[in-house]
């Protein structure tokens, strides 16, 4: 058992921090706070269906690239879709079994590989 002369308040203390907090996430939409569950603006661009998307990934060295694709290490990129550039993004070789195969299909033009955002 904790024996300290003040561990009552303390244990009150943070059982009212914990409820303040419970209070403020409840109303925490009216407070400008977005939901967790809320979809980010990119989403409806990103994935709506409607359309064809155009997606121009830069990369510097392209033969270093493909050369250390099996250590399957991030590369950093540009990445365009629509007109709009997002710039430090990773790129990597993806696959594990087929990964010889997908080596072979990056240099073919039919590659699988993963980007992702910081």
């Amino acid at each position: 058992m904790v024996k300290h002369k003040y561990i009552d308040r303390i244990c009150i203390g943070a059982a009212v921090l914990a409820a303040m907090l419970t209070i403020l996430l409840m109303f925490g939409e009216q407070l400008g706070i977005p939901k967790a569950s809320a979809n980010p603006g990119y989403v409806t661009r990103l994935f709506d269906d409607s359309r064809v998307h155009a997606i121009d990934i830069q990369i510097a060295d392209w033969g270093a690239f493909i050369a250390d694709a099996e250590g399957e290490e991030y590369v950093a990129c540009t990445v365009e879709i629509d007109g709009e550039a997002f710039h430090n993004i990773g790129l990597r070789a993806k696959g594990n079994n087929s990964l010889p195969a997908g080596i072979s299909g990056m240099i073919t033009g039919s590659c699988t590989s993963r980007i992702t955002v910081p």
